[in-house]
């Protein structure tokens, strides 16, 4: 029974002491800077400019890398009406990659405004770039409503 007493004791102090170090080093690495965003790396855009998805994320160059709230930084950059997808994620110790999957203009929409229109119905603006040059234009949706960039639209012309 002694002897199950020592072998508990042992366990016990040996995990406080492996909890302890690891707590302690989580805290000196933050003190030192061991791991404060350096790098930021944008990938997948061609309608979005790099420095555009690096400015809608909000990410301060410095903020430790344990303390980024991804889920909202991901989340203000699925908002901008070009963005489908955002994939996140961190290198450590100072990098943080942002993977894009941008929609693709499919047509231009002529609804009284000049929009496009992805694969899936959402209403995009015209890129600035001119790579949409060569686009069907679609036409006849004056009576159509939210025909706002950012919307989905659940007209079937758009989704055929």
């Amino acid at each position: 029974m002694l002897r199950l007493g020592l072998i508990i004791g042992k366990l016990l102090v040996t995990l406080l002491t492996v909890a302890l170090l690891g707590y302690g080093s989580y805290h000196y690495a933050n003190s030192i800077d061991l791991f404060s965003l350096q790098k930021v790396v944008v990938a997948g855009t061609s309608l979005v400019a790099n420095h555009e998805v690096l400015k809608i994320s909000g990410v301060k160059f410095g903020s430790s890398l344990f303390h980024l709230p991804l889920d909202s930084i991901q989340q203000r950059i699925v908002d901008h009406p070009y963005i489908q997808a955002v994939q996140i994620s961190r290198q450590f110790p100072r990098t943080m990659f942002i993977q894009v999957m941008e929609r693709d203009p499919i047509a231009y929409l002529n609804h009284g405004d000049f929009s496009c229109v992805d694969q899936y119905g959402v209403i995009i603006p015209v890129p600035r770039r001119e790579r949409t040059l060569s686009l069907p234009v679609l036409s006849g949706f004056d009576e159509l409503e939210n025909l706002q960039p950012g919307f989905s639209s659940s007209d079937q012309r758009l989704l055929r």
